[in-house]
């Protein structure tokens, strides 16, 4: 019976720990700076928060693979100005679900690549006038295809520093009446995002 006992708690701790060593994970917090392609509203205006887990395991001695799951603030802040009095600012968040692969340089530095997913949970948008509520506004997708793009630079042992590039790969909205202009189909997300990594 107590060998019985050992054989069911050595198949449960093997797995356990071959697990822990092959997969490390943490934490990432940061900011955004943004706006939205095809608003006509230019400039990185918008800032938010990043905020999330990830998990890493290693593919080779110079390649990693990376998943996050990470909230983000996006969207676009058109400012008022003596020449433009008007105003907008739209405020998009999202539950993303990045998947990289990241590739060693040194022990310090690294870039990453890779596509990810992100679910609108929640949208405003307002003018001079006040918020805008449907059918007033744009009408943004529920869901967000977007590639990322950027490095990271690793600070101290369980923390790094990650300057990352994201941009829509997919309409993140429609332009007026469904109008196109040749590869310009609608509105996209494009922003940069700073965060650091902590590692548990």
């Amino acid at each position: 019976m107590n060998k019985k006992l050992l054989y069911i708690l050595l198949l449960l701790i093997v797995p356990s720990y071959a697990f822990a060593q092959r997969f490390n994970g943490g934490i990432l917090a940061g900011i955004n700076a943004s706006q939205v392609d095809g608003d006509n509203y230019a400039g990185y205006n918008k800032f938010g928060f990043a905020i999330g887990v990830f998990t890493t395991t290693k593919l080779s001695d110079r390649i990693m693979g990376e998943m996050q799951l990470r909230y983000m603030q996006k969207g676009a802040n058109k400012k008022i100005t003596d020449l433009d009095p008007s105003m907008y600012i739209s405020k998009l968040h999202y539950i993303e679900l990045p998947l990289l692969l990241r590739f060693k340089l040194n022990n310090r530095i690294s870039y990453h690549v890779g596509p990810g997913l992100g679910y609108l949970f929640k949208s405003t948008q307002e003018n001079e006038y006040g918020f805008l509520n449907p059918p007033d506004g744009v009408k943004f997708k529920s869901f967000e295809l977007f590639g990322i793009v950027g490095f990271n630079y690793k600070i101290y042992k369980n923390l790094a520093i990650s300057v990352s590039f994201s941009y829509s790969i997919l309409p993140i909205a429609n332009h007026t009446n469904n109008q196109t202009y040749y590869l310009n189909r609608g509105s996209y997300n494009n922003l940069f995002t700073t965060v650091f990594y902590y590692q548990l």
